[in-house]
């Protein structure tokens, strides 16, 4: 519909998918100014990169030549005054008045702070996940059909896996996911946790947190930390000391994600049950989380609509759809070219 529109359209996301697909121009605000980039949102990503380290390279030079002209001015200054040379002086103030004159190259911020998220696997079962002819119905009521969500589901994910959760809302993804983790119990079938696997869960609506306690109980619950070690804890997901004293319940979206992530690292899991986990993060946070996951030494499986995401994390897709499961290796480009070409 955007592609088609003959207007003009002007959208603020974090949908990095979104962007590459409708966008052919990108504004970057940052540091109250805006820079302008033409292409999409991964043409944009390598030409920023590109542009700060050009400017970081000319940062440099201009800083080694104007090092180089106070050294002259200096030189000048000091023989004037040694040898009562006016002509000496009068040279080493005009190259100072040039010094001054100097259109600054602003100093490039290269790395900016970002999210500390490492998130410590170990290896535990090699068979993480096994689903054996799983069914969850939810009984009639005022004279309905029984509902049927899950209809003899089979799924197996082996230890270091990246799988995706994928299908059309209320199909029964979070259903699986509240199966999984023994929030609801199934109609029939067989779910079957591997012996060493430490399950780790983000939920979507952020249903772990307490809004009631502060960052640091939450925090402090959450695992035997001193209250000094806790706030430095906290301050690396980019919390201030004012919010850390605050309850969860005065965080926005995305603190509340971060704070999630956060205590999700004090887990210990070794398998990562994710829903919809970039929702409302910002693309420097979902890039770390990226970069952690690529990094975990356990086991994943996420619930996204997150194409992105989907394609630089996971290397196979299951859909969920009409109460069954349909395996595709890959990530999600992938799983499309295979749908498409069905």
């Amino acid at each position: 519909m955007i592609r088609g529109y003959k207007g003009g359209v002007v959208i603020v996301s974090h949908d990095r998918y979104l962007l590459d697909v409708v966008a052919d121009e990108i504004a970057d605000l940052e540091d109250g100014r805006i820079a302008v980039y033409p292409g999409n949102y991964s043409e944009f990503a390598f030409e920023k990169q590109t542009r700060l380290l050009r400017q970081q390279q000319m940062f440099q030079i201009q800083q080694r030549e104007i090092s180089r002209l106070e050294e002259a001015a200096k030189r000048l200054l000091i023989w004037g005054r040694t040898y009562d040379n006016p002509k000496l002086i009068i040279r080493g103030k005009a190259i100072q008045k040039r010094i001054e004159r100097i259109d600054r190259i602003d100093k490039p911020v290269l790395e900016r702070r970002r999210m500390g998220l490492e998130l410590e696997g170990w290896r535990g079962s090699n068979k993480v996940l096994e689903i054996r002819d799983l069914d969850k119905v939810f009984p009639a009521s005022d004279g309905m059909d029984d509902k049927i969500v899950l209809a003899g589901l089979e799924l197996l994910i082996w230890h270091g896996e990246r799988v995706g959760l994928v299908g059309p809302n209320g199909a029964g993804k979070s259903v699986l996911f509240r199966l999984l983790l023994g929030q609801d119990e199934a109609t029939g079938g067989d779910i079957v946790i591997g012996p060493s696997v430490r399950t780790g869960h983000y939920a979507q609506e952020h249903e772990t947190l307490d809004y009631s306690l502060s960052l640091l109980d939450s925090v402090r619950r959450a695992a035997p930390l001193s209250e000094s070690t806790a706030v430095a804890f906290l301050t690396k997901f980019l919390f201030t000391y004012e919010q850390i004293r605050s309850k969860v319940s005065t965080l926005s979206g995305g603190e509340r994600s971060r704070l999630q992530m956060a205590l999700l690292t004090l887990t210990g899991a070794n398998f990562l049950l994710l829903d919809e986990p970039t929702n409302n993060l910002d693309i420097a946070a979902a890039e770390v989380l990226e970069e952690s996951l690529a990094d975990f030494e356990g086991t994943v499986f996420v619930i996204s609509h997150d194409r992105y995401f989907l394609d630089r994390v996971v290397s196979r897709i299951v859909e969920l759809d009409e109460g069954s499961l349909t395996d595709y290796p890959g990530n999600y480009s992938d799983y499309q070219n295979q749908k498409r070409n069905a």
